[in-house]
């Protein structure tokens, strides 16, 4: 006779066994194939490769090696690691994979737990993704700090810090960090995940795991969710904040609305709530896809004439099949299940879902890196000079302008230099090459005027340095200023901007008096 004790922990290993399945949106493969095409490409205007040459200063752009990995390869991993990080206990972390933009307020959108019973819920994905500053690995034990502040927060590290150690972890940490983030968002394009379906066995997502062409087709014709749309402020408000949240939803669809989400500027969320069914949730627990706006009522009528062996597939909002109905199903099960979804089905799902999850993942990480500062030379056409060997640069002065994209303010932050240089081992103003450092060396200046806006219209003048401390010696090569904008840019408090300019070298100038006159042959 099998004990009490030993029934408990079987019955207990087997829910917990199904953690990986029941929660898991698209496979961790697909993940992976869409998010390294996404930070591979450029999209509606953007390119993370060009970003990272132009702005960041790292010359091989998405191929830059950051701690064993190129660039790509991190965000590839976050994909992965969203659903599986490296560690098994925090699989549940995709428990806080699901929005419902029907449910009454953001604090009961989330996973309502296994059979609706409250074990394993989560919180809404909107929520999850703008989780506080270093409190996800609290919420689930040893996951790591992935949340938008968080990444944020590796982000502004990485700039400012002058030890190389400290900046490639940071610099891996955001880009692995923002894999995670376009993982959330693209769950947004499951069904089951935008209604509040646990999905306990495989289903859609394994369909698109078989099937990588999807991937192809979806990158070659991805559709983006309305920039303007993205930088307006946040439907959540203080509950999430940062404007990503209108990523997932823009709390335009009501459940009567349907038209409202055929358009660029709604919720991937809603889009994929309104217009197509989970596997548990086909005809009920939502007021769309209804009958009455699609061909079930004709549909029914013909699965009843005995062909027990015939699928009809039903039709309507986007056109694509929505789900399949026979005669076998209606015979052997309870009414309810008369429906279901297969391959058929799946694949003309894929076709309208996928485009938007990698439009509106290549959205957030346009969104993140939008800040842009343009530096240019000062009104005196130099930007330090010194005429002491010993002390080399002591102040800086360079105009910035804020060139983000559309109409968004740069306003009440903190601004700080970043030199970047690399020290000659001897005196550089000669005929011969001179050794130098191998890395760089960096130096972080806070402005010395209490700047703390930077303009759209015209350039602000900006000072570094109290004119005590060497900012820039005088023996240096491979010199770059970048200025590191902290602050509020358009609705988004805390926001990262970045400006960079490769300036000339050290420049030795001669000074000579042309003002006494002298007679040379008559003249």
């Amino acid at each position: 006779m099998i004990s009490k004790f030993f029934y408990i922990v079987i019955c207990i290993t087997s829910i917990l066994s199904t953690i990986p399945q029941f929660a898991y949106s698209l496979s961790v493969e697909t993940h992976e194939a869409l998010n390294e095409r996404i930070s591979k490409g450029a999209w509606n205007g953007f390119s993370l490769d060009n970003y990272l040459k132009s702005n960041l200063a790292l010359n091989n752009g998405v191929n830059t090696n950051l701690n064993n990995n190129k660039i790509y390869d991190w965000i590839k991993l976050g994909g992965r690691y969203e659903d599986r990080p490296p560690n098994y206990i925090s699989y549940i972390r995709s428990v806080n994979h699901f929005h419902d933009p029907l449910a009454t307020s953001l604090s009961t959108a989330g996973f309502s737990g296994i059979w609706d019973t409250g074990f394993l819920s989560g919180i809404s994905s909107v929520e999850w993704s703008q989780w506080p500053l270093g409190a996800q690995t609290i919420q689930v034990l040893g996951s790591g700090n992935y949340s938008w502040y968080d990444v944020r927060d590796y982000f502004y590290k990485a700039l400012t810090s002058t030890d190389k150690t400290t900046r490639d972890n940071n610099f891996a940490d955001i880009f692995r960090g923002l894999g995670q983030a376009m993982h959330l968002v693209e769950d947004m394009s499951v069904p089951e995940h935008a209604r509040n379906d646990g999905h306990y066995s495989d289903a859609y997502e394994e369909y698109v795991r078989a099937h990588p062409s999807l991937v192809d087709s979806a990158t070659a014709s991805p559709i983006f969710f309305s920039m303007a749309a993205l930088i307006q402020p946040s439907v959540y408000g203080t509950a999430a904040p940062v404007p990503i949240a209108n990523l997932f939803d823009t709390n335009q669809y009501d459940g009567t609305n349907i038209s409202v989400t055929y358009n660029q500027n709604i919720g991937l969320a809603e889009y994929a709530n309104a217009n197509f069914f989970s596997p548990d949730t086909i005809f009920k627990n939502y007021p769309h896809p209804a009958k009455v706006n699609t061909t079930a009522a004709q549909v029914e009528q013909y699965a009843r004439d005995g062909k027990r062996d015939t699928v009809y597939y039903i039709q309507g909002y986007t056109s694509q099949r929505l789900a399949a109905y026979s005669y076998l199903n209606k015979w052997l099960l309870f009414d309810q299940w008369k429906y279901n979804l297969d391959d058929f089905v799946y694949e003309d799902y894929a076709s309208q879902l996928l485009p938007r999850a990698v439009g509106y993942s290549a959205g957030l990480l346009n969104y993140f890196f939008r800040g842009n500062i343009e530096l240019t030379i000062p009104s005196t056409g130099i930007y330090a000079q010194t005429d002491n060997a010993t002390t080399g640069f002591t102040r800086i002065t360079l105009l910035a302008k804020n060139i983000t994209p559309g109409t968004e303010e740069m306003t009440s932050g903190s601004i700080e230099l970043v030199v970047r240089y690399k020290l000659a081992h001897d005196d550089p103003f000669q005929s011969n090459p001179v050794a130098t450092d191998t890395e760089f060396t960096y130096v972080t200046v806070p402005e010395s005027n209490n700047v703390n806006s930077i303009p759209r219209g015209s350039a602000t003048v900006l000072t570094f340095g109290t004119g005590q401390s060497t900012i820039i010696p005088l023996w240096t090569t491979d010199v770059y200023l970048q200025v590191v904008f902290k602050g509020r840019l358009g609705n988004e408090d805390g926001a990262i901007a970045v400006g960079l300019k490769d300036i000339s070298e050290p420049t030795p100038v001669d000074l000579f008096n042309n003002m006494d006159k002298i007679c040379l042959f008559g003249s």
